[in-house]
């Protein structure tokens, strides 16, 4: 009896009732080969291909090592102790919200040279430039310069009654 040819078994014309190199297992329909899952070791068998990988995938699943297994996991170990933030919504960390960010406020223009511009404005209220030079005013309280502003106005009534006197 003549063997069948691999090119017949690729067309899915003939049926393996065992494996064609142990015996033992069914052959698979559509194997170029006609052999079992364990015995194909053929590159260009894409019947057994899908199959790997489909072992491949369930032993993945088993182990947890699957790129959404893996992010479930990182997701799970930011999971927040209760108490630890006063916002009860706050369930994993970095689930909180940029309220101000100075990348932003900085890259944009008009906010960088306003706050400049007001900085300046300060810097120029508290210092007297002189002769290129800044120089501190010093921080005066609220009860001494009442009396200072008494003691001018005081001069400035003796001043004025003396002239008249005169």
């Amino acid at each position: 009896m003549l063997s069948p040819t691999v090119s017949e078994f690729a067309a899915g014309l003939l049926t393996i009732a065992k494996c064609r190199n142990c015996g033992k297992k069914p052959g698979t329909k559509g194997c170029v080969a006609g052999r079992c899952i364990n015995c194909c070791e053929e590159s260009t068998c894409a019947r057994h291909n899908r199959t790997r990988e489909q072992l491949q995938m369930k032993e993945q699943i088993l182990a947890g090592t699957t790129d959404v297994q893996r992010m479930a996991r990182e997701k799970r170990s930011k999971l927040l102790k209760p108490g630890r933030f006063r916002e009860t919504g706050f369930l994993y960390q970095g689930d909180t919200v940029v309220i101000w960010n100075i990348r932003d406020y900085v890259d944009n223009e008009k906010w960088r040279d306003d706050a400049v511009r007001k900085s300046l404005r300060r810097k120029v209220r508290l210092m007297d430039i002189v002769g290129g030079e800044c120089k501190v005013k010093p921080v005066v309280s609220g009860k001494r310069r009442f009396r200072k502003l008494m003691d001018e106005r005081y001069h400035i009534l003796q001043k004025r009654s003396s002239i008249n006197c005169n």
